[in-house]
């Protein structure tokens, strides 16, 4: 038995995903702009494909980024995501693990979590 919720849906989930992302842009940038990278990494709890990891990257070109995410389909699409582009590969740490299991640091510069299912 596979205990990934994504399992079966995981590789249809981007597709279905694209609309919402674009009504999500605008309000997850405003949640962010109180964000203070310098002080830690941003962290993506639930980050899926990626969809909101790169628009946290296009609002902090230099930041550092903590992707969590528990479903291994769903991080198998992040990682095509992250693997083209060099420049996010190195900014961008993917953790295996749940919202609250994730090893997080001491201190974080800011976090979102849009769309996470109160399992993770």
């Amino acid at each position: 038995m596979n205990n990934d919720e994504y399992h079966e849906s995981g590789e249809f989930l981007d597709l279905f995903s694209l609309d919402a992302w674009q009504s999500l842009r605008e309000p997850v940038r405003a949640g962010l702009a109180g964000a203070t990278p310098q002080a830690g990494p941003i962290v993506d709890l639930g980050a899926g494909s990626g969809l909101g990891t790169l628009l946290v990257a296009e609002a902090f070109p230099a930041a550092h980024i903590l992707a969590v995410e528990p479903s291994a389909m769903q991080r198998a699409a992040l990682f095509g995501r992250l693997g083209p582009v060099p420049e996010l590969r190195e900014r961008v740490t993917v953790v295996a693990a749940g919202a609250q299991n994730a090893p997080l640091p001491d201190r974080i510069g800011g976090a979102i979590a849009t769309g996470t299912p109160a399992s993770t």
